[in-house]
């Protein structure tokens, strides 16, 4: 189940997975990050609220693609402006003081 990792440093938990692998052994991993999940990857079942949006091979879903998946397009444009909002007022901070 696990691809060859771009970085398994900073994938928590990358490293045992790999070692699994390597040795024939099946490994799930289930995280609600995709960050996590896509560099060590070769195959993806996505779901969202509890519904299977479909099976996936790495070379066929971006990992941009399994975001807006994951999250909808809806919710992530709302969290997209909820940071870009957060990042004006902490530059406006930084020019404050």
């Amino acid at each position: 189940m696990l691809a060859r990792a771009l970085s398994t440093r900073r994938v928590p938990g990358a490293q045992a997975c790999r070692s699994r692998w390597s040795r024939g052994i099946a490994v799930i991993l289930i995280t609600h990050n995709p960050h996590h999940a896509y560099p060590i990857g070769d195959r993806f079942t996505i779901l969202k609220r509890g519904r299977t949006l479909g099976t996936f091979a790495k070379g066929d879903l971006a990992r941009e693609d399994m975001i807006q998946m994951m999250s909808g397009s809806e919710e992530l444009e709302k969290l997209e402006h909820e940071l870009q909002m957060a990042r004006e007022q902490a530059s406006l901070a930084n020019s404050e003081t």
